[in-house]
């Protein structure tokens, strides 16, 4: 895909190199931290992309709990379902 004659970054892999830098995994440590998810319960992560945090929700909830991510790009959901 090309914007203005420019190739567009793959958004995804954009998403997934942030999300390991290590400003994006102490994001997500806080993040995790924050929202407090406790087994059992279920998480619902709006705007999932390529699914960077999903693992992370599961193993929070645990077998019990359910995590349920959406986005509005069909590219991203096919990734997160790929990688969860």
């Amino acid at each position: 895909m090309t914007t203005m004659g420019v190739a567009r970054p793959d958004q995804g892999a954009y998403m997934l190199r942030t999300a390991a830098m290590d400003a994006g995994r102490a994001y997500k440590e806080e993040l995790l931290r924050l929202l407090d998810p406790r087994p059992g319960q279920t998480v619902l992560d709006v705007g999932c992309g390529p699914g960077t945090d999903l693992p992370a929700l599961a193993e929070r909830v645990g077998p019990e709990g359910r995590v349920i991510g959406v986005d509005r790009d069909p590219a991203m959901l096919a990734e997160a379902r790929r990688r969860a």
